[in-house]
């Protein structure tokens, strides 16, 4: 068990409001609380237990698991099909792979607990940021694009040919 956190108030005589522990007049009447009685009240019990409803270790052990076999067989049936796929298919999974390695790293050289929900997390969350840097590029390539072609037909065909 962490301490509780607590703080020191005081309550006013008058209007019954909470002060701070050091307040010389209430907040709220604008009372003299000098003489008043200060109490140590607790703000928030800290627990370091897990509750019973959250998931055990072993639930995520067993998903990074099954999410690493789907990976790998995906990887696999691509090379099957087609070998430069599955290249590239294994290329792009190396990115969010090495950067959750590398999350979880620095995350345990800071001596900090490095669970496997915390490999879970780390890896999903980079595939979900590898997506995304992706697919931005992927849009911003075909706007570039569309706009380049545009202005080619917007140029009537003229486009690099001397008048």
């Amino acid at each position: 068990m962490s301490p509780d956190v607590k703080e020191t108030i005081k309550t006013c005589p008058q209007c019954h409001a909470d002060n701070g522990g050091a307040a010389a007049r209430c907040w709220l009447c604008q009372a003299d609380i000098t003489q008043a009685k200060a109490v140590e009240v607790v703000l928030a019990e800290l627990v370091d237990e897990r509750p019973d409803y959250a998931p055990k270790e072993i639930f995520f052990m067993v998903l990074t698991g099954a999410t690493a076999l789907v990976v790998l067989l995906a990887g696999v049936g691509m090379m099957l099909e087609s070998p430069e796929q599955g290249i590239g298919y294994f290329v792009l999974t190396a990115i969010p792979l090495t950067a959750a390695a590398v999350h979880l790293i620095r995350r345990r050289a800071r001596g900090q607990e490095v669970t496997w929900q915390h490999r879970f997390l780390a890896f999903w969350i980079s595939v979900g940021v590898f997506s995304v840097v992706i697919f931005g590029l992927v849009v911003v390539s075909l706007v570039c694009l569309f706009l380049f072609l545009f202005i080619v037909c917007l140029d009537g065909g003229g486009f690099g040919h001397a008048p």
